[in-house]
């Protein structure tokens, strides 16, 4: 590879990775704060919570790639086009 090919990988895979993780990380507030009521009412323990953001994960990954994937394309390119 040369070096522009890992120049532009590099670039992209950093965008993706933060724009991954910010997804994430919205997903997962916006679905505590909307079943806040439910686990309060049901006396869930903490512990169980947890488990299931743990595991709400993959389904919010299969949501979050595309946008992701779009986004650090775009940002790649643009951050190019401006170099």
């Amino acid at each position: 590879m040369n070096l522009l090919n890992l120049y532009i990988i590099k670039n992209f895979i950093s965008k993706f990775i933060f724009l991954l993780i910010g997804f994430m990380v919205l997903f997962l507030v916006i679905d505590i704060i909307d079943n806040i009521n439910k686990f309060i009412e049901s006396d869930i323990p903490q512990k169980q919570i947890f488990h299931y953001c743990i595991l709400s994960i993959p389904s919010f990954i299969s949501i979050a790639l595309p946008m992701t994937t779009l986004l650090a394309c775009i940002f790649t390119i643009g951050q190019l086009q401006k170099n």
